[in-house]
């Protein structure tokens, strides 16, 4: 069964970022529409408590101007009133934008680690934005474990998930079950060229599980 699928360019202008190395767990702000600043917490160190979940990786910031700024994209993708799951959200940067400035129904952040989990708790409510009354979640999603979810999905976004070989047949099958109750739904992701074969590979096997 294949699947729409849209794989983004890496090479996108970015969000604009600073750092703030004055706290001990600093603050990645980033200024956007309106010039309203949100932050998102992150460990400056790309590998912490053995995920690389805490810190913000340079696809997630592209993806995030993507999506809000691109204007050809958002010809072809409106988010306001979709329901979205965001795979491997790590920090949050990517999903928390869209909530902010895209104005989905319901957005689902997603991670397997419950170090990450809290943080990404964290940088929502840093936000302003309310679990409880701006339709947003923050749950477990471990691509080797069975995920199970009732809610009907119109994007699966992700960044920075393709980087492993070995992960890449797990991370396929979330992708397809999470696609299959929606045939119309579409999966976009931005990766950061590492390794041109993983890259290949899972280009190779997108739309292959069924």
């Amino acid at each position: 069964m294949s699947y729409p699928l849209q794989v983004l360019s890496l090479y996108k202008k970015f969000i604009k970022l600073s750092r703030n190395w004055e706290t001990t767990v600093p603050l990645q702000s980033f200024i956007e529409k309106n010039d309203s600043l949100k932050e998102v917490r992150e460990n400056d160190k790309q590998l912490t408590s053995g995920t690389t979940g805490l810190s913000s990786w340079q696809a997630a910031s592209i993806l995030a101007s993507y999506i809000l700024y691109d204007v050809e994209f958002n010809l072809k993708h409106n988010f306001r009133d979709k329901k979205i799951l965001e795979i491997g959200s790590g920090c949050g940067l990517t999903g928390i934008a869209i909530k902010i400035f895209n104005n989905p129904s319901f957005i689902n952040l997603t991670d397997g680690n419950e170090i990450v989990l809290k943080q990404l708790e964290y940088n929502v409510q840093v936000n302003d934005l309310s679990f409880e009354s701006d339709n947003i979640a923050v749950s477990y999603l471990n691509w080797e474990e069975e995920y199970r979810d009732d809610i009907i999905y119109d994007y699966i976004i992700a960044a920075d998930v393709v980087y492993d070989p070995s992960i890449l047949s797990s991370l396929l099958k979330t992708i397809s079950k999470l696609l299959q109750s929606n045939t119309s739904a579409v999966f976009i992701i931005a990766s950061t060229l590492r390794n041109p074969e993983t890259i290949e590979a899972f280009e190779n096997q997108i739309g292959k599980e069924e």
